[in-house]
């Protein structure tokens, strides 16, 4: 009996391990991820969330404010610990852990070194690598810990968000988003944790810039691109990412590969153009550097052919030349000078291998406007067929199997159908946008009119008519969206404010929630390329409206990690009550055992 007892104890275990662990994240596929599997309560837009009343005290940057980057850990079997009391030898501020911590799933054991060294309290802030996967979800796992941290840390700090998935944080003047793009796998292979909400990653750090600007800003992911590392990664990680937060004027922050190095200052990682070899890097919007920082304590490696020769490089280090373990560390507002920083490597042993000036001539935000919009409807195109094209001058409809790109512009005619739309007919819309993401590089001088579709609830339109697009009512109203902006890849654009064609929609007779609007663009001069349903479904065009003359701000709010899966819940009562059955049947067979022995 009591093995039998200790065998089904056991197996809870187990049940109650595997509910939490696949209650979430898993990083092979298995499963969605969305910490509230909500498609309707996205990570940036969350309804419902209190202002931090305190977070402007996030914005006040202390002189030389001291941040440590770091990646790829290991524990105490490894050189973890020296890497830390690094870091706090350095009289570090803050860490940006860009994943990878123990490498042996034990999340409790990561967090109490870390706390042990530098403090539960210490502003140390994580994102998801490959070898968190496994341990990240649940009660105890490193999300739940990584979460606990940040409520710890206070009203200091100012994050919104997956917690260490797609993240955007201001800590002491410092604007970071923290990605998990190129480690969690998904329908939609790298572009997003939960798919087809807001265009995942991309579109998160678009708009997490454009909510949270600041003077100081940081990308951080896991992974990288061959190009942007010095060992044997391949590409797992695409250049337009890399350039999208260039463009913002943001320093990249990268590990995964177990070494050190660090670009000269870019002008497109796309092309490998280096803006300037000097020693002070001057960023701004459309120049930024990268680094991989992977030397925290994990098994060091050499350098993988002639990688670390190209011309980008400003400093290389691995195993190959001597290189060690360590950290990168980031003095912002040097001696009180707000713009301006001093940058240092340090290794373990004393030694100083990297070292550089930046300098940012991005202004420090405007606080009114740093925290994230809530919109009262967000739609994305989910249905193949839903952008669509037609040749102005044959009227042939491109059907959505041919059609893996939305051209504004050019001989082509647009529309965009959005399902399921939840505004009331009362609803007063303030503001709406059609929003795009790049899927070429086009800078042609270009306009853009747009109508809607003048029908209480769109219908689908077939690729089989000929003009079924221009044969469509279109809105009295139209929307001129003039000089549009030049496309780089992998961008988000807007389209100019489109609510009175909204308003107009909604003003129709048998207008109701969730019927379908349908948005009608024709450009001249120039061409737009931007990605379709059909080509990335994660990058499709997205309608964003607001219907609030005052849209809500969101200043403080986590996305809570999931406890236990129902089907982890179910098992967990059938463990308990077989438990508890074998446990009276031991009762009654213990206190009864003379009665049967005499029989």
């Amino acid at each position: 009996m009591a093995r039998l007892l200790h065998a089904i104890l056991m197996l809870g275990i187990l049940f109650i391990r595997a509910s939490y662990g696949m209650s979430g994240l898993n990083c092979w596929g298995r499963g969605p991820f969305n910490l509230t599997n909500a498609p309707d309560n996205p990570p940036l837009f969350m309804r419902g969330n209190p202002v931090n009343p305190n977070m402007w005290a996030s914005l006040t940057m202390p002189t030389n404010f001291t941040v440590a980057f770091i990646g790829d850990q290991g524990t105490l079997d490894s050189s973890s610990v020296p890497v830390l009391k690094l870091i706090k030898s350095e009289n570090a501020d803050m860490v940006l852990h860009s994943g990878d911590f123990d490498y042996l799933n034990a999340p409790l054991v990561w967090d109490k070194m870390v706390n042990e060294i530098l403090g539960d309290r210490f502003p140390y802030f994580s994102l998801i690598g490959n070898h968190d996967c496994v341990s990240w979800a649940g009660k105890n796992g490193y999300q739940q810990l990584i979460y606990d941290r940040l409520n710890r840390i206070g009203a200091d700090v100012t994050c919104y968000g997956e917690v260490g998935i797609n993240m955007v944080c201001s800590y002491k003047g410092i604007t970071f988003v923290m990605s998990s793009y190129g480690t969690t796998l998904s329908s939609c292979t790298d572009y997003c944790s939960y798919c087809p909400f807001a265009g995942g990653h991309a579109a998160f750090i678009e708009r997490a810039f454009q909510s949270f600007p600041g003077m100081w800003r940081v990308c951080a992911w896991h992974k990288n691109h061959r190009l942007f590392q010095v060992g044997d990664k391949p590409v797992e990680v695409g250049l337009p990412l890399y350039d999208l937060c260039r463009r913002h004027g943001a320093i990249i922050a990268t590990a995964h590969e177990h070494s050190y190095c660090r670009s000269h200052l870019m002008a497109d990682f796309e092309n490998q153009t280096v803006a300037s070899t000097n020693n002070t890097l001057n960023i701004g919007e459309g120049r930024s550097f990268t680094f991989v920082s992977g030397i925290a304590g994990w098994h060091l490696r050499p350098f993988e052919g002639n990688l670390y020769q190209n011309p980008w490089w400003a400093s290389t280090w691995s195993e190959s030349n001597n290189g060690t373990y360590g950290a990168l560390f980031c003095k912002f507002n040097l001696n009180g000078e707000l713009q301006k920083g001093y940058c240092y490597t340090k290794f373990i042993d004393g030694r100083i291998a990297d070292s550089f000036f930046v300098e940012t001539d991005l202004q420090e935000a405007d606080k009114q406007e740093t925290c994230a919009t809530t919109w009262t409807s967000e739609n994305q195109i989910d249905i193949a067929g839903n952008d669509i094209e037609q040749d102005i001058t044959t009227g042939k409809i491109v059907c959505a199997t041919d059609d893996p790109e939305v051209q504004l512009g050019g001989d082509k005619l647009v529309a965009l159908r959005f399902v399921k739309v939840q505004l009331n007919s009362s609803a007063a819309v303030s503001e709406a946008f059609l929003e795009f993401t790049a899927s070429q590089e086009n800078s042609e001088e270009m306009n853009v009119t747009i109508w809607a579709e003048r029908s209480s609830n769109s219908a689908y339109i077939p690729c089989s008519d000929d003009f079924a697009i221009s044969n469509r009512t279109r809105s009295n109203a139209s929307v001129a969206w003039l000089r549009v902006k030049p496309f780089g890849l992998g961008g988000i654009y807007r389209s100019e404010n489109i609510a009175p064609l909204v308003n107009e929609v909604l003003a129709l007779p048998g207008w109701q929630p969730g019927n379908s609007m349908t948005f009608i663009l024709s450009g001249t001069g120039g061409i737009r390329v931007a990605k379709s349903y059909e080509g990335d479904r994660c990058g499709a065009p997205t309608l964003l409206v607001n219907a609030e003359q005052s849209p809500q701000k969101l200043c403080h709010a986590f996305t809570k990690p999931s406890g236990p899966s129902r089907g982890g819940l179910i098992a967990l009562i059938v463990i308990v009550v077989v438990v508890s059955i074998a446990a009276v049947g031991g009762f009654l067979y213990y206190f009864n055992r003379g009665r049967y022995q005499k029989l």
